[in-house]
């Protein structure tokens, strides 16, 4: 309906008016048949609103200066803008929106909508354009914009300089540096530079191999984050970073092979499933940032061989059910577990013991990972269980690793998961564990030879007595 508004009111306007002027073209009205603006006729200068028909074609020689000029050039057929590393196309001051009714981007035949080498101002001033893509699928590469912004759109994004991309669907958005990125559906999100916040609102992301200055945030459906670096952003400048990962109840969602480092948040509520807040120091409308959590995980959720540093309050925090929690290294801070069932945690090491929040009764089979040393009395002293308090469920560590598990660090080489599964596996190639388990069938196979020997002997001696006495 809107499309078809805009429609009227150009149509209303007249076709294409074209008027060079000082060396400079003006440009008002709709684009009916193919046309090309070249850099020799620029700065090419709207007059009023712009569209380009169905079935026609806009394309834009490298070098071209386009301002908008506070209107907007509304895309219904197809976009060619390719620019070059050496001669870029400049398009300043309102909106590009391509409708559903434009041409998408074909890879394996090259034609299609593109946007490529093209400079869109990358701050809020009046040569602002903002991009808006509805329902068609564009490849845009080696461009600098800011706001860009995907409904219902599977395009190619690949090495952009972006700020405030939000993409919805199933784009590839890969190999770029972005500020701020908000996505939803079941996009690919690879490779890229992220300074600010990720936040994955719903669906099914993969998210794998980023490094995210600042903070991720993932909420209901079955999210993978694989083989992310996440650590200090001291030059972010929002209010509080999150990191996270959640699901929805009939979801999963895995969160697999990440760094996390120098974590921190706010003194604020944490208001999602799942949170990591992460940042260094800020100082944002006067509150003090701080190291607290690395992961705060919610339902049906695995969390597999990350490494968590420098949390002062917690490496991980459970905060609800059907939870697998294995080969992590929590460096200098333990878990945290709220009220929750279904809990699995193995093949960690845990440097700061385990906490059973208030009204957390559920005990908590713990068993088989290494704590740091293998004196119980101290790894005793780093529980806070139904020892301390009556209310709580007890934490079992025994039996208990002898020492590190040096499979539970991130494995850029593992495979992406593809699905979640529904419990945890035992590692059967743990080798701590296994020597610990042919240790005690060693020690039990020798115990029962033993006292074969001993019943023998016994046996041998009575019947030798008996000889005797007859």
């Amino acid at each position: 309906m809107a499309v078809l508004i805009l429609l009227v009111g150009l149509a209303l306007a007249g076709n294409l008016s074209i008027n060079t002027v000082n060396a400079s073209t003006d440009v008002n009205g709709i684009i009916n048949s193919d046309t090309t603006w070249t850099k020799a006729g620029s700065p090419y200068e709207l007059q009023g609103p712009v569209a380009v028909n169905h079935g026609v074609t806009l394309t834009i020689e490298p070098g071209t200066t386009v301002n908008i000029n506070g209107y907007y050039l509304q895309v219904n057929g197809t976009i060619v803008a390719r620019g070059t590393d050496l001669d870029q196309i400049n398009i300043n001051g309102g909106c590009i929106v391509i409708t559903p009714l434009a041409t998408s981007w074909e890879e394996k035949t090259g034609k299609g909508s593109i946007i490529e080498k093209v400079n869109f101002p990358t701050n809020l001033t009046d040569s602002f354009v903002q991009l808006e893509i509805d329902s068609c699928s564009l490849k845009i590469i080696g461009t600098t914009a800011y706001s860009v912004n995907l409904s219902n759109s599977s395009s190619l994004i690949s090495g952009n300089q972006i700020t405030q991309l939000t993409a919805q669907g199933s784009s590839n958005i890969s190999h770029n540096e972005l500020v701020g990125l908000t996505i939803s559906g079941s996009p690919l999100v690879s490779d890229n530079l992220i300074r600010g916040s990720l936040s994955s609102s719903e669906g099914n992301a993969l998210i794998v191999s980023n490094t995210i200055l600042g903070g991720l945030a993932a909420g209901i459906g079955s999210p993978i984050i694989w083989n992310n670096t996440i650590r200090n952003a001291p030059q972010v400048t929002s209010v509080y970073s999150i990191v996270g990962i959640s699901s929805s109840p009939d979801g999963c969602a895995v969160f697999s092979n990440n760094r996390i480092e120098g974590v921190t948040i706010p003194p604020h509520p944490i208001v999602y499933s799942i949170n990591i807040y992460t940042g260094e120091s800020l100082m944002t409308m006067s509150e003090t940032f701080y190291n607290v959590i690395g992961i705060e995980v919610g339902r049906n959720t695995v969390v597999s061989n990350n490494f968590i540093n420098g949390c002062s309050q917690a490496s991980i925090v459970v905060i609800d059910n059907n939870v697998n929690i294995e080969n992590n290294t929590l460096n200098s801070t333990g878990l945290i577990i709220k009220p929750s069932e279904n809990l699995t945690v193995k093949y960690n090491n845990i440097d700061g013991g385990v906490t059973l929040s208030q009204g957390t009764s559920a005990n908590v089979d713990a068993a088989y990972n290494w704590w740091g040393t293998t004196d119980t009395s101290t790894i005793d002293a780093s529980i806070f269980d139904f020892k301390e308090d009556f209310n709580l469920g007890n934490v079992t560590y025994l039996p208990l690793l002898f020492s590190p598990n040096q499979q539970a660090m991130p494995d850029p080489n593992a495979p992406i998961p593809t699905q979640v599964p529904s419990a945890a596996p035992l590692p059967s190639n743990n080798p701590t564990f296994v020597s610990q388990v042919a240790l005690v069938a060693l020690v039990g196979i020798i115990a029962f030879l033993l006292i074969a020997v001993i019943l023998f002997l016994r046996k041998r001696s009575l019947k030798s007595q008996s000889a005797i006495y007859n």
